[in-house]
């Protein structure tokens, strides 16, 4: 599970055209999805039942594994960019042409310039670098990876079947069933925008819509009043699945170059299943109060999208190898944070400008003052 959750995203960010990576890597979001509301049905008829657990295995695991191996060996062909950097260019450009690749003509021109290096960047490469280029890259995937868990989405979620305070097991289960299916509906409305939209406008919406769904559950906890929690709750499974859901994983597999891509997406998972263990944290050491969650969580919603707007740059529609330059180039602050900015610019400007510190005359060994050369008399 873990390797497939790595190695789907990177695959269909290589072969995917510009126009269309982020719907079609958001895809597997929506696949994953699908597989976890098939298992919470297996689940929901299979639970009051003796011995039920067996066809929960076997269901969860022989029916998706037989299928999975199916799919691999008829249909799934290898990264034309992975081919590209190990010699094998003209298999590549065959193997775009099969699929009939919108882009092959581009890549094709693209195989007759050098390739690209074939050894994978190690651990310390990726993490201790020196090149300001790469440690944007670096920073700007880590703060998506950590700010799309730190706002509390994923652990809300999780726990919303306590949250609704449903008494069985069988509920409980039904409600996630529910939840999941909103939640694949919501993913799938979101790839038609990731490309036609955006990423950034994407994740600031869904980041200004969790705020709101944690302000409602704030309410709903302190007026004791069950509308809004549900309001929240679901409002931040909405705004997540628009946005972070699959948007993580789109911003890491297009930003990381191909010698990093790797190592870098699995760290950035690593990275996010962390933080969702911390916010975990938090949310069960507040069970007590539990509107302060929505406090906690709306504050850190606040710092996600101060985040996002001055750091994350638009990737839609550019190739990945588009996507490095805009890296390489200068950071570009938005017009608004610039203008917020600008009184402390005169400042700067002033302390720039400052005189250098006045030089001694060796052949008087006096200090000249402006406009006056003294002379020896």
């Amino acid at each position: 599970m873990a390797g497939s959750r790595t190695s789907r995203p990177i695959l269909l960010a290589e072969i995917a055209p510009a126009a269309h990576r982020g719907a079609i890597v958001s895809l597997g979001e929506v696949s994953e999805g699908l597989g976890v509301v098939w298992g919470a049905v297996i689940g929901w008829y299979y639970c009051e039942m003796d011995g039920g657990w067996r066809y929960m295995f076997g269901f969860g695991i022989v029916a998706p594994g037989l299928i999975l191996l199916i799919l691999l060996s008829l249909f799934v062909c290898e990264s034309p960019r992975w081919l590209r950097a190990k010699g094998r260019s003209d298999q590549a450009a065959r193997m775009l042409r099969r699929i009939a690749h919108p882009e092959a003509e581009v890549f094709e021109k693209m195989c007759k310039d050098p390739p690209p290096p074939d050894d994978e960047a190690t651990w310390v490469e990726l993490i201790c670098t020196g090149s300001k280029k790469r440690s944007r890259v670096f920073y700007v995937c880590a703060g998506v990876a950590f700010w799309s868990q730190a706002c509390g989405t994923e652990v809300v979620i999780y726990y919303s079947p306590e949250l609704m305070e449903l008494p069985t097991v069988k509920q409980s289960t039904l409600a996630t069933i529910f939840l999941g299916l909103v939640q694949v509906l919501c993913t799938m409305i979101g790839c038609l925008c990731f490309d036609n939209i955006g990423r950034r406008p994407c994740l600031l919406a869904g980041t200004v819509g969790i705020f709101l769904s944690h302000i409602a559950t704030f309410f709903g906890y302190y007026l004791k009043s069950e509308v809004l929690t549900l309001v929240g709750v679901f409002g931040i499974i909405i705004a997540f699945s628009l946005s972070f859901a699959a948007l993580t994983l789109v911003v890491c597999t297009e930003s990381f170059p191909m010698r990093e891509r790797a190592k870098g997406t699995a760290l950035m998972q690593c990275l996010a299943r962390l933080v969702m263990g911390l916010s975990l944290l938090v949310f069960v050491a507040v069970d007590g109060a539990p509107a302060w969650r929505g406090q906690i969580f709306a504050v850190l919603s606040c710092c996600t999208f101060a985040f996002i707007y001055l750091f994350l740059p638009e990737t839609a529609g550019l190739s990945l190898e588009e996507v490095d330059r805009v890296y390489r180039g200068p950071i570009v602050y938005p017009r608004a944070a610039r203008e917020c900015l600008d009184p402390l610019l005169p400042c700067l400007r002033e302390r720039r400008a400052a005189p250098a510190p006045a030089k001694v005359d060796e052949s008087s060994g006096l200090v000249p003052r402006a406009g006056f050369s003294p002379q020896p008399g």
